[in-house]
């Protein structure tokens, strides 16, 4: 996720002006959880200074933070005393998927496995490691793994998972170890449970830029399944701040979501989605279209922007540029880097 993540964790990116974790905490909720622990590594205070507000009610969050990473593995077996004695759900917080939590515990549950994962079908070409499944559901192999295993039909694992703590107690401590790489192997080989859960439902997954900045205007178009209770988003319509506003259909053509306290002027234009931040300041004249703004950037008058995602820089009227990133920069004008190239391949370890 660099160069995102050199300013604030991955975590913390806002979809929609509200943090990451903040809509993993909702989802837990809405699955049932009454508390969780979030694990902490890259610039926590980023989190943490928005993690109050982000609370749903009647969740508690208790905080793990590593000093060294530890992987997927490790990180979990840190927790082993606050996970306690009961099944548990681990979240990945660059996904967010829609699944019916109650249908995937019975599954867990009647199976008798220590793990099921949360699977979609695999796409062919797609960057992601497979998990292959068998016609049971059985997991026989993931990423290739184990070697010589019976080969099953690929899925793509979508960040969410079911445990129970007795795997914990495969996982060696106080050193790295990766789940995928370094534990279910062996549970595959011993004939230990896995189990796949197939999910139909949306799927935001964040591993790189531009997978960002698409799955912020995938939100904008349908977020209902995120936030029980919303209205559905007709076409040409802004959101102020999550509460429905029109304004003048010449201004926005497309769908526009705008922070609080921010300035636009009345000869800029919105194209096929524009997400503004709070405190964002638009100059007469300027373009944007399909781009990205986060709290405190601002553009300057005539700019045309399209695919880009602007983290808190000043853009100089004038400027024109597709698929770029504009970064808060000390010296004269902001940095501007490429958007990322497609989601390198599979790994649990990237910050």
């Amino acid at each position: 996720m660099r160069p995102l993540t050199t300013l604030r964790a991955k975590a913390s990116l806002p979809l929609l002006n509200r943090p990451l974790f903040g809509y993993g905490l909702r989802l837990l909720k809405a699955w049932g959880c009454n508390s969780c622990v979030m694990n902490l590594h890259h610039d926590p205070e980023s989190i943490l200074s928005r993690l109050g507000e982000e609370i749903p009610e009647g969740l508690h969050v208790e905080i793990s933070k590593e000093t060294d990473l530890l992987g997927t593995g490790g990180g979990l077996k840190r927790m082993e005393r606050i996970l306690g004695s009961g099944t548990f759900w681990t979240l990945n917080a660059d996904s967010l998927v829609d699944l019916d939590p109650g249908k995937m515990i019975r599954r867990h549950r009647d199976s008798g496995a220590l793990v099921t994962m949360a699977l979609k079908p695999y796409c062919e070409g797609s960057p992601y490691a497979p998990v292959e499944i068998d016609a049971d559901g059985r997991i026989v192999r993931i990423n290739g793994k184990p070697e010589g295993g019976k080969p099953g039909t690929p899925h793509i694992f979508v960040g969410v998972q079911l445990m129970e703590p007795e795997l914990l107690a495969r996982i060696p401590a106080n050193r790295p170890c990766e789940t995928t790489v370094d534990i279910y192997p062996d549970l595959i080989r011993s004939g230990a449970a896995m189990r796949g859960f197939i999910t139909e439902g949306a799927w935001v997954e964040i591993g790189n830029p531009r997978a960002y900045l698409e799955a912020n205007f995938q939100l904008l178009q349908s977020r209902e399944w995120l936030e029980p209770g919303l209205e559905g988003s007709p076409t040409g319509t802004c959101f102020a701040e999550g509460h429905l506003e029109r304004r003048d259909p010449s201004q926005i053509s497309g769908q526009a979501w705008i922070g609080r306290e921010t300035i636009i002027a009345p000869s800029a234009r919105f194209e096929d989605g524009v997400i503004l931040g709070r405190k964002v300041a638009i100059g007469k004249g300027a373009r944007l279209r399909r781009t990205l703004l986060w709290e405190g950037s601002r553009v300057g008058p005539d700019a045309y922007l399209t695919d880009c995602i602007v983290a808190g820089a000043e853009v100089p009227g004038g400027t024109e540029a597709q698929e770029k990133i504009f970064l808060p920069s000390a010296g004269n004008g902001p940095s501007i880097q490429d958007l990322s190239p497609p989601a390198a391949p599979f790994s649990e370890a990237m910050p």
